[in-house]
């Protein structure tokens, strides 16, 4: 008798693993993993990355979706439409910004929660992104501030060249 119980408890767990996989099959995100942003940070200008991923819908009901970024990253990210519903066959490309002023490593991920159904299950997804920020090396600020201090003395020159005119 414990040997038929563990065969039928087994049984099920390989069933709900099955049928996990294949709800997940259902809900299309692409690339799968956000991967790894490397970017140089400059003193007085913040970096900035543009980045994307499609979210399909292959159920046959509509689906409600809501993107929430996660982890340390949440302050970095701009999600512009991070809530949306997707029709049967649907796919939507969602951009996305990450501005970084600071440097560092900053890992966290995007979360895809999925919702809809006639048992309005949820699904989450989670697509991980890792932020690396290093300082930069050239300063252009000062090629910055030289070429102000250039403009500068040069509108100087400019102006007084015009009240000896006169």
């Amino acid at each position: 008798m414990d040997k038929r119980l563990s065969t039928f408890f087994m049984s099920i767990i390989l069933f709900s693993f099955l049928f996990i996989s294949v709800s997940f099959a259902a809900l299309y995100v692409k690339p799968a993993r956000q991967g790894v942003v490397r970017v140089e940070i400059f003193s007085f200008i913040p970096a900035t990355v543009t980045k994307n991923f499609d979210v399909g819908n292959f159920y046959n009901f509509s689906i409600d979706v809501v993107i929430q970024p996660t982890g340390n990253i949440t302050e970095l990210i701009n999600i512009p439409k991070s809530s949306f519903t997707l029709q049967p066959n649907e796919t939507k490309n969602i951009e996305y910004t990450l501005a970084i002023s600071k440097p560092g490593i900053y890992d966290g991920g995007i979360l895809i929660n999925v919702k809809g159904g006639s048992a309005a299950a949820t699904i989450t997804y989670q697509s991980d992104l890792i932020v690396i920020a290093n300082k930069s090396k050239t300063q252009p600020e000062l090629y910055v501030i030289i070429t102000v201090v250039v403009i500068l003395f040069l509108v100087i020159i400019y102006f007084k060249n015009m009240r000896h005119k006169k």
